[in-house]
C-alpha cells in the first residue's frame, strides 16, 4: 500500500509489482546478522501473579520485580512500533519551529506591499492548516501548497522562487531539532540483536516521504524494518485492512505480536488503541529510569528507553548482552 514504506526485503519479502509504496533501500544486514531471543512468549503482565498497584511507581534495582514483569512483556512482542513524532523526535517542537521560521521570512517578503501583521499571517497560516490535507501529495508539495494559501489569504501571490527558498528553510529548521532521545540508538542496537522488527508509526496526515526523510536523517534506516501509518480509518479494497494491519502482515506479525511506544500522553495512543495493539507510554524527556503499570491498569509506563533497552538486554544470552559502541545523536 502507499501508506507503508519497506526498508529490509529480509524482513517483508520481495516487494510485489506495481506496489509503489514498497521500496528496498539497504542491504539485508540486519536479518544476516541478529538472532532471535532465545526466551519463548511470556505472559502478559496482567495475567502475573504480582502487578504494580494504582500509581505505584518502582526503580530499575537489585530485589524489584518490577523487570521481571515488564521484561516478559516486552519480549512476547516480536515486533516494536515507535510513534515517529512523539518518541523518536519532538516532532511538535520541530514543526513549530519551522513554521515560525518560514513564517517570519514570509512576513518579510511581505512589509513593503502590505499592512499584514505576522499575527494575521500566523492566523491564515493555521486556518489553511487546518482544512488542506497532505493525502496525495508530496512533502515539498504540501508544504507550498500551505504557504501559498496562507499568502493568498492576505491578497498576495508568491512566485515560485519564494515558495521553494521557504520549503528549504523549513526542512533547514526541522532538521535542526531531529535528535533522538536519549537511549534511542542503543535500545534499536539491542533489539537488532535480539531479532525484533521495527516499526515506525507515523499519524494519517503525514506525508509518507516526510517520514522517510526524518528516519534517513535520524540515521535510524539501517534498523528499521517499515514505516506505517497507525490509526488511519482507510481500508485496503482487497484485504478490508488498514494499512498498519497491511504492514504488520506483510511483516508476518499478528496484532497480538506487536506493541507501540507512544507518547507519555494517553492520548498519544489513541491510534494504536484504533488499531487495537498494546501501547506503551513513553516519556522520553525524563531524568530518571522509571518502569510503572499505568494507574488505570492497562498499559504500561516507562521513564526514557534505557528501562526498555535493559528489559530486552536482561532476556539475552550473556555473550549477546555486551554493547560498547557509542550512543550518538549523529553516527
Amino acid at each position: 500500500m502507499a501508506d507503508t514504506l519497506t526498508f529490509s526485503t529480509t524482513a517483508a519479502g520481495t516487494p510485489e509489482k506495481g506496489h509503489p509504496g514498497r521500496f528496498d533501500s539497504r542491504p539485508s544486514f540486519k536479518r544476516a546478522h541478529s538472532k532471535p531471543s532465545p526466551i519463548g512468549v511470556a505472559a502478559r503482565p496482567d495475567q502475573l501473579l504480582q502487578v504494580p498497584g494504582e500509581n505505584q511507581v518502582l526503580s530499575i534495582s537489585p530485589g524489584i520485580n518490577i523487570m521481571d514483569q515488564f521484561t516478559p512483556f516486552l519480549i512476547s512482542k516480536s515486533c516494536h512500533v515507535f510513534m515517529l513524532n512523539s518518541t523518536l523526535h519532538p516532532g511538535a517542537q520541530a514543526t513549530k519551529a519551522a513554521v515560525s521560521a518560514v513564517l517570519s521570512a514570509m512576513h518579510s517578503s511581505l512589509a513593503s506591499s502590505t499592512s499584514s501583521s505576522l499575527s494575521d499571517l500566523e492566523e491564515s497560516y493555521s486556518a489553511c492548516a487546518s482544512t488542506i490535507s497532505a493525502n496525495g501529495l508530496t512533502w515539498p508539495a504540501y508544504q507550498k501548497h500551505l504557504f501559498s494559501a496562507a499568502m493568498q489569504k492576505l491578497g498576495h501571490e508568491p512566485t515560485d522562487e519564494q515558495l521553494d527558498s521557504w520549503f528549504r528553510l523549513y526542512k533547514k529548521t526541522y532538521y535542526t531539532h531531529l535528535l533522538p532521545p536519549r537511549g534511542l540508538l542503543a535500545l534499536f542496537r539491542t533489539l537488532m540483536r535480539a531479532g525484533v522488527k521495527v516499526v515506525v508509526g507515523v499519524e494519517p496526515d503525514m506525508s509518507r516521504d516526510q517520514a522517510a526523510w526524518a528516519v534517513e536523517h535520524l540515521y535510524l534506516s539501517n534498523f528499521v524494518d517499515a514505516i506505517a501509518v497507525v490509526g488511519s480509518s482507510e481500508r485496503d479494497a482487497e484485504t478490508g485492512q488498514t494499512p498498519f494491519a497491511d504492514t504488520l502482515a506483510r511483516l508476518g506479525v499478528g496484532r497480538e505480536e506487536a506493541v507501540v511506544f507512544c507518547g507519555e500522553e494517553p492520548r498519544d495512543c489513541e491510534g494504536a488503541r484504533r488499531e487495537a495493539v498494546d501501547a506503551v507510554l513513553v516519556d522520553v524527556d525524563a531524568d530518571d529510569r522509571g518502569v510503572r503499570w499505568d494507574e488505570e491498569g492497562t498499559m504500561w509506563r516507562v521513564a526514557g528507553f534505557l528501562p526498555v533497552r535493559e528489559a530486552i538486554r536482561r532476556s539475552l544470552p550473556d555473550d549477546m548482552q555486551r554493547d560498547r559502541s557509542v550512543d550518538s545523536a549523529r553516527m
